[in-house]
């Protein structure tokens, strides 16, 4: 409590000495400190000491205004109700409910709700938070009779994927076309309709001056063969 007193009292003499001059303030604090040695406590020093020491004759109204007076006396006197409170009956009370925690009433637990449970059966559907992806296109009808012939010995250029080999030129002899074209090492062969070339039984089926246009057999993945067509062009020089 002493300790509580001693900064409110401290706090309270610089507001009110806000209102004094150096020389009344420290005449009013000796006069006050006189008297607290004599009475011990901080109490005593704020609601009779200093009191009395401002209520001098050579002070009281060269320095204060009666009503700023009334509210600084006011405000300091409510200070000295500050105290530890009793908390003997709170420490009593929690002292029989350690010893006895029978008598703690407790409220009844409160029954759970029920919920019924529901099995997720959608995991092998699209993901709601992925973007719908379009959907893939329905494979081509194949036919087995359009199967490679397995017996037929396989040609020189079927060794390479057709994107390995190039159109180097084409010839024309006796209105029999014929094309030109280099393997990745570098050999030329020479090609007429009829003939294969790729690793999809390409079959030659048309020649003219700049192209060579042939038919693929490609395995559609199940169990059957389709076929369609690519074309090689023959290099422009004057773009290498």
């Amino acid at each position: 409590m002493s300790q509580c007193m001693d900064i409110d009292a401290t706090s309270f003499f610089r507001a009110l000495f806000h209102r004094l001059s150096f020389q009344q303030g420290r005449a009013v604090l000796r006069r006050s400190q006189r008297c607290g040695q004599q009475r011990s406590g901080a109490g005593l020093l704020l609601r009779e000491c200093f009191p009395r020491a401002l209520a001098s004759r050579a002070f009281m109204l060269r320095a204060f205004k009666p009503r700023a007076f009334a509210v600084s006396l006011a405000l300091g006197l409510s200070l000295t109700g500050c105290g530890e409170p009793d908390l003997s009956g709170l420490d009593n009370k929690l002292g029989d409910l350690r010893a006895d925690p029978s008598g703690l009433e407790l409220p009844p637990v409160p029954d759970l709700p029920h919920y019924d449970t529901v099995d997720y059966d959608q995991s092998s559907r699209r993901s709601p938070f992925l973007a719908r992806q379009p959907a893939p296109e329905a494979a081509p009808e194949g036919s087995i009779d359009l199967a490679p012939d397995s017996d037929r010995p396989l040609e020189p250029l079927e060794a390479y994927p057709l994107d390995k080999l190039s159109l180097v030129g084409t010839l024309s002899v006796g209105n029999r076309p014929s094309a030109l074209v280099r393997a990745p090492g570098g050999e030329v062969h020479r090609l007429t309709n009829g003939d294969h070339m790729g690793t999809d039984y390409g079959r030659i089926v048309s020649i003219t001056e700049r192209t060579v246009q042939l038919v693929e057999v490609v395995n559609n993945g199940r169990g059957s063969w389709i076929e369609h067509t690519r074309q090689l062009t023959l290099d422009d020089p004057t773009t290498k």
